[in-house]
């Protein structure tokens, strides 16, 4: 059961990883080393397999103890069967019968190994997820006094001299930038200049190799990861839709979150017509095997997740790289509903949709190539048009 446990923890890390990588192949790509990607891929699926082999050896251990039950009952049967016979005792097909009752026990003691082995793998499954429901419960660094606390209101966010990279490969050069409580920081840059790898250093998916994250004058690395997801709201075009009730879409699967509230929250973003003309409301199943939603439809979504519960910190990533210029006019307006009172990092490949942030943060090469204000000087329609 410890080795199906250890085999079941290196899954989840593989496939964590395979979809870490997928999430930065704009940054892999251009530097070279989505080989590096492949290559850990390889030796965790290599690991994987050795873990697992031995594990499958393990477990059917109980296996040849039934092949050596079964040979010792076939000797022993044959061997007394034919004393008996040459002494008169049976007959042939007594013998024959013997042989028969012992092939018998055969195949049943034979299923009961395999079952066996299928049971060790279930109970450590079993152990996995009764662990993983108990983290909840589990006095975590924050409850313990060990962790920092967070300011109320809008965080302010600093990058000091920060630099990450892959296996070696540096993807941030000595990034350093500031935004203070309740402003707003657009990020631009081509393909493969760092913008999502400053994303993953906000929301502590990662560890700068030198220099400092500080988030609310904490160090990103101190804090504890559930105070830290509950403060740091992540909002993008691609958002994730579930096989479930557009209710369960928008509070995440958050029971103490009231019914009243989404109505409010959907009210702010004018969608209460919306989701009250679906066919069962609140309670439309959405996603696969339910309603398919439109671009549109995608938006509310990822805009109520944003509303429903009180964030410090807003991270917009990439909303408007692949919308036409009406849809993309109806994020903006959404965003413009949903930024107020928050600290917000806007990531964009398009510096023209950054029209609504207090500044322009331009990354090059994973480097700062300009820092600068946005200037919101009204112009007229000539000079637009020009």
């Amino acid at each position: 059961m410890r080795r199906w446990e250890r085999a079941r923890d290196q899954q989840a890390e593989l496939f964590g990883f395979m979809g870490d990588s997928l999430g930065a192949r704009d940054d892999l790509l251009p530097l070279g080393q989505a080989p590096w990607a492949v290559g850990r891929i390889n030796d965790d699926l290599a690991g994987l397999y050795r873990t697992e082999a031995r594990a499958y050896i393990a477990g059917r251990a109980f296996w040849p103890l039934t092949q050596l039950f079964i040979a010792f009952a076939f000797a022993l049967g044959f061997g007394l069967g034919l004393e008996r016979l040459q002494q008169g005792a049976i007959s042939i097909g007594t013998l024959t019968l013997l042989y028969l009752y012992v092939d018998q026990l055969q195949k049943p003691l034979e299923e009961m190994s395999s079952q066996f082995g299928q049971m060790q793998q279930m109970l450590a499954v079993l152990g996995l997820a009764a662990r993983t429901l108990d983290i909840g419960g589990t006095a975590g660094p924050a409850s313990a006094g060990r962790s920092p606390q967070l300011p109320e209101g809008p965080f302010s966010v600093v990058f000091e001299d920060v630099t990450f990279g892959y296996d070696g490969a540096p993807v941030l050069h000595d990034v350093s930038f500031e935004i203070a409580p309740g402003r707003t920081l657009g990020v631009v840059g081509r393909t493969g200049s760092g913008k999502s790898t400053i994303v993953n250093l906000l929301c502590g998916l990662a560890q700068p190799r030198s220099g400092r994250v500080l988030i609310g004058g904490v160090d990103a690395s101190m804090l504890d990861e559930h105070e830290l997801a509950r403060r740091v709201t992540v909002m993008s075009q691609r958002a994730h839709v579930f096989a479930a009730s557009v209710r369960d879409n928008i509070t995440l699967f958050d029971d103490c979150l009231t019914e009243a509230h989404v109505w409010d929250v959907l009210d702010r973003l004018g969608s209460r017509a919306w989701v009250g003309a679906l066919p069962d409301g609140l309670d439309t199943v959405v996603g696969a095997g339910g309603r398919a939603l439109s671009e549109g439809e995608l938006q509310v979504l990822a805009g109520a997740r944003a509303l429903i519960r009180p964030c410090s910190l807003l991270i917009v990533d990439e909303g408007t790289s692949r919308l036409d210029p009406r849809t993309e006019e109806a994020w903006a307006d959404l965003l413009r509903t949903v930024m107020p009172g928050r600290t917000v990092v806007v990531v964009e490949h398009r510096q023209k949709s950054l029209r609504h942030v207090d500044e322009v943060l331009v990354m090059a090469a994973g480097r700062v190539a300009e820092l600068r204000p946005v200037d919101r000087t009204p112009v007229d329609a000539t000079e637009a048009g020009r």
